[in-house]
Order: C-alpha cells, then sequence, then structure tokens
C-alpha cells in the first residue's frame, strides 16, 4: 500500500467477524476521490476491499462498505 500512495502507510490490525483484517487510513485518490483500503484474510487468501468516495456521497458510501465488512464470513 506504501507504494501505491507513495507515502508511508501503517494498517491497522482488527477483525471482520472474527477474520483477521488491516484497515489503512482514507487517503486522497485521484481527482477529488478518497480511498479506504481493507485487507480480510481467510481460506489462505488475502482479499482488497476498496471504498472510494467523494465529498457528496461521503455518508453513503462509508455505510454501505460497514455494511459490505459486516457481511463477509468464513464458510462453516
Amino acid at each position: 500500500i506504501s507504494d501505491l500512495f507513495r507515502r508511508d502507510l501503517n494498517g491497522t490490525r482488527t477483525t471482520f467477524n472474527g477474520l483477521p483484517a488491516v484497515v489503512y487510513p482514507p487517503l486522497p485518490g485521484v481527482g477529488q476521490t478518497f480511498s479506504q483500503i481493507s485487507y480480510v484474510f481467510f481460506d489462505g487468501a488475502a482479499y482488497e476491499l476498496d471504498c472510494q468516495w467523494t465529498a457528496q456521497h461521503e455518508a453513503v458510501i462509508k455505510k454501505a462498505c460497514r455494511e459490505m465488512k459486516s457481511t463477509i464470513k468464513h464458510r462453516s
């Protein structure tokens, strides 16, 4: 992630429904967009979640991203 945004970034370890995850702080993207990248780890793989928004739609997109993260579950 640091190479992608050309700056040192430190993710925060967390979990999504008990699955290990890393969340990076929101960063400016192209134009007037912002991007928050997260990784969740399960089944031997890392899955990237990239939530992107503009100021106009920030609240709606952030809510959708929280809902998306809350649905990630390991198959039982």
